[in-house]
């Protein structure tokens, strides 16, 4: 077979594609990934196999995606003496055409195409071999069996017949075909050609013989069971008379026993009876004791909650008394805590009056001041040189005074802010033990916690505090502020921003009394004049006076008429008192709430006694009408009276129970019982057997009269006859069969021992192929399939499988080359190679290219590559770029 032409149409991604191919030689197709080399094989099977109105998934997937079209697929090919144009479309419009040029034009449509060209293509082609022969991707490395290609066997049986040492005698050549062939139609006479099961002749005998002996056996049977039947009538008929004395005598026993039943089923009516009595007369003394017991109970139960009613008040009674004493012990309290709150509002008064004597101190040394400084200003101005000479060494000019200012006023703010959100706390000592924040002893007061702080009363308490997380940017822009204030004070030298601001001030005020006192000779310069100062001296007088005016006199004596103080009032002291007052006050507050708190207590106390008793006395009320209303009903004696009568009638019920049962059991009644319905039993069993014995001595009657009409003994001789005859012709053609059978395994061992020989030319055809690869020493094992299992290369030998990839590779395709030039032109098939020595290395590609080059000279060789320059050393390649 000779591919010369393929095209495809809306075949997946190929839109439309045609290739010519060489007749001999290799045609190296190539094209990038994706370009749909694959897909010409694969449509080329479906071109030969599949019939183009199949629906199957397989021509589906074939057709473009989207696009509702049909697939076309066009070959031109030669076998045998026919050259043929054959074409389908597939999907969409789907049609068959077959145009046949050699040995005589022909033109077919439709089914009548498709069956014409498989005709053909199964005469004149060896699909086997056109399918062993493909090198598809991925199978390049596997093994491939050769063997069940027609066209190789025939081509190696011909070297094996042309080889000098050929034995045609011995399973070779057409002698030797035709002898199995003949041996063959013997052997199917009697067996299968599959599964070498009988048929035929053989099978006939076979079964003639089986059918005979299988209708002698069951006559032997039918026979024997006549003869049994004639001994089973005897025995039943005996049988049959010992049942009738049997059942005569059970007849007899069974009327004796009814009578005793008879009086067994009296006592029993008397036994249920005596028992009905005995029970009605049990329930009424239950009744009775129960309503004993239920009156016993409710007086039980009617002390009880006497007893809890008692309980119950007197505890009332207890907790009213208490709730009384709490009552007068929260008024005392309450007294004693308003008292302690007046006296700590004295007590702040008098702290608060010192405070203001102590504001007023300051004022007037204030005062004292500002005349002190006028009095130096004056003095300035008589030492004016000395002054300039202060103002000389004086570095804090008028430039660093605002930067001090301005971090001084930013600091302020920033600390108003921290207290403004930082959390506060007061200071109140209750003793006489100092307290100390981080170490610092402080007086009562509150503090507002912006840092991390440790408050302590050494040897008592200690407490750290920690600051809130929204005052840590504050305290860093604080910590930033001190910092630049530390370098500037120490810049100028001074100890404080204060300092610094007041030395500041200091230079200002020298500057200005050198203002004033070079005004006399200058006509003054801008800056605070000394009537400036005596108006700062009278405006501090004016707010002495107004102080002085407005204070609290909390301290014995009036205010000194010379505007002198009479005397500054102990605020430690008063400090001391008003502590003590809060601690009074804290005290009386805290009783209050104690006793307000027990007299709650007790106030529930009474309202849960109060309940309980109320709960009691209703119940108590209700059990003791209903004793009551029992007991007028009927009274306890009459109750006892009833009950005696009762258990004394129980007694005596009980007692003719008893008597009745005695009786019954003497009789033996469940005993009786039993016998009779053994005897029942008995008697059907005898009935049943007597019945089915008249059923079986009729049935054997009817066949053995059945066997007297139809001769059944006469019918026995004659197939025994007929079996004897079976079995003499079964022999004589089992022996015939069997000879055939052994004939043709004769033969077929003799043919697989010449297949083993005419392996021999396809092993020699491989290595002379494999040699520009491994060498002259390469060696290969084949089996009866022609399949390689081995390679032996410089004394060692590997199984095909534990191959390198590559070196599979390149064995599986000279196998399939190898086959290509043994068999005989007319019965070649094109080897089609589909991206194959991807495992291969650059001097093993070389080799294969020579390898390629050799098979071309006697076969059709089709490459398809994406790596088209792996096939380049190729000679007289034809090339065919997608």
């Amino acid at each position: 077979m000779k591919l010369h032409r393929l095209r495809l149409r809306n075949f997946r991604g190929i839109t439309d594609r045609d290739c010519v191919f060489a007749d001999r030689g290799v045609t190296v197709v190539s094209g990038r990934n994706e370009a749909g080399k694959s897909s010409m094989v694969e449509a080329l099977d479906l071109l030969l196999d599949v019939p183009s109105g199949s629906k199957s998934r397989r021509v589906q997937t074939v057709q473009p995606a989207g696009c509702d079209v049909g697939t076309e697929i066009e070959a031109e090919i030669s076998c045998g003496p026919w050259r043929f144009t054959y074409a389908k479309v597939f999907n969409k419009g789907q049609s068959t055409s077959l145009r046949i040029v050699a040995p005589r034009p022909e033109q077919l449509t439709g089914k009548a195409a498709h069956e014409r060209a498989t005709a053909i293509l199964g005469e004149a082609v060896d699909l086997a071999l056109l399918r062993a022969a493909r090198v598809v991707q991925g199978s390049a490395g596997t093994a491939v069996a050769m063997s069940e290609a027609a066209s190789v066997t025939r081509a190696l049986d011909r070297a094996v017949a042309d080889r000098p040492d050929g034995d045609p005698g011995n399973g070779s050549g057409d002698a030797a075909d035709g002898l199995l062939t003949a041996v063959e139609e013997q052997y199917v006479r009697y067996y299968t050609a599959g599964r070498g099961q009988p048929t035929g002749e053989l099978l006939d005998a076979i079964k003639r013989e089986k059918s005979v002996r299988a209708e002698l056996t069951q006559l032997d049977a039918a026979l024997a069971a006549i003869d049994d039947d004639v001994a089973r009538v005897g025995r039943l008929t005996r049988r049959r008379k010992q049942i009738d004395t049997a059942v005569e005598q059970l007849k007899v026993d069974l009327e004796q026993a009814e009578v005793v039943r008879k009086a067994a089923d009296d006592l029993r009516d008397r036994l249920a009876a005596a028992t009905s009595r005995a029970e009605v007369a049990a329930l009424r003394r239950g009744a009775l004791v129960g309503e004993q017991e239920l009156r016993a109970r409710t007086a039980k139960k009617i002390a009880e909650l006497t007893a809890v009613r008692d309980e119950s008040q007197g505890a009332k009674q207890t907790a009213q008394t208490a709730v009384e004493a709490a009552t007068v012990r929260v008024e005392q309290a309450e007294r004693a805590r308003v008292e302690a709150g007046a006296a700590l509002t004295r007590a702040r008064s008098r702290v608060e009056a010192a405070e203001l004597g102590a504001e007023l101190a300051a004022k007037r040394a204030d005062l004292a001041a500002a005349l002190d400084r006028l009095q130096r200003v004056e003095k300035a101005q008589r030492a004016q040189g000395e002054r300039l000479a202060a103002l000389a060494a004086n570095t804090v000019d008028a430039q660093v005074l605002a930067v001090a200012v301005q971090l001084r006023d930013s600091l302020l703010g920033v600390e108003a802010r921290l207290n403004a959100v930082a959390t506060s706390m007061r200071v109140i000592a209750l003793g006489d033990h100092p307290v100390t924040v981080n170490g610092a002893e402080v007086g009562a007061g509150e503090i507002s916690v912006v840092d991390d702080i440790v408050l302590e009363v050494p040897g008592v308490l200690r407490v750290e505090l920690a600051s809130g997380a929204d005052t840590t940017g504050l305290a860093e822009q604080r910590h930033d502020l001190e910092g630049r204030v530390a370098g500037l004070c120490a810049s100028h030298g001074v100890g404080d921003i204060a300092a610094l601001i007041v030395a500041g001030e200091e230079r200002r005020t020298l500057a200005a009394a050198v203002t004033v006192a070079n005004a006399e000779v200058d006509r003054l310069h801008a800056g605070e004049t000394v009537e400036q100062l005596r108006k700062s001296v009278g405006r501090l007088r004016d707010e002495v006076g107004a102080a002085d005016a407005v204070r609290v006199d909390a301290i014995d004596g009036p205010a000194d008429p010379t505007g002198e103080p009479a005397g500054l009032p102990d605020l430690p002291a008063l400090r001391a008192a008003e502590r003590a007052c809060t601690a009074t006050c804290l005290t009386a507050e805290r009783g209050a709430s104690q006793y307000a708190r027990i007299l709650v207590e007790h106030s529930a106390a009474v309202d849960r006694t109060g309940d309980a008793a109320a709960r009691a006395t209703a119940d108590l009320s209700e059990l003791t009408t209903a004793q009551d209303l029992a007991r007028a009903a009927k009274p306890d004696a009459d109750l006892a009276v009833d009950l005696a009568a009762a258990v004394a009638e129980v007694a005596e019920r009980e007692a003719s129970v008893q008597q009745v049962r005695s009786e019954l059991e003497a009789a033996d009644a469940v005993e009786l019982e039993r016998r009779i319905t053994a005897m029942d039993d008995r008697l059907e069993a005898i009935a049943a057997e007597r019945a089915a014995g008249e059923r079986e001595v009729a049935q054997a009657l009817a066949r053995i009269d059945l066997c007297r009409e139809d001769a059944r003994r006469d019918r026995r001789d004659e197939v025994a006859a007929a079996h004897s005859a079976a079995q003499a012709d079964l022999a004589r053609i089992t022996a015939r069969a069997d000879a055939a059978k052994l004939l043709r395994e004769t033969l077929i061992r003799h043919r697989a021992e010449a297949h083993a020989r005419y392996s021999e030319p396809f092993r020699r055809r491989v290595e002379e192929l494999a040699e520009p690869l491994f060498g002259p020493d390469v060696r290969f094992d084949v089996d009866d399939a022609l399949g390689i299992t081995a390679r032996t290369l410089g004394g060692a030998t590997v199984s095909f499988d534990e191959l390198s990839m590559g070196a599979r590779e390149q064995i599986g395709i000279i196998a399939r080359l190898a086959c290509a030039m043994l068999v005989d032109e007319a019965d070649g098939v094109p080897v089609i190679i589909d991206d194959a020595l991807g495992h291969s290395d650059a001097d093993r590609v070389a080799q294969m290219a020579r390898v390629l080059t050799r098979a071309g000279e006697q076969a059709q060789v089709i490459v398809l590559t994406c790596a088209p320059e792996r096939y380049r050393e190729v000679q007289t390649a034809s090339i065919v770029a997608l």
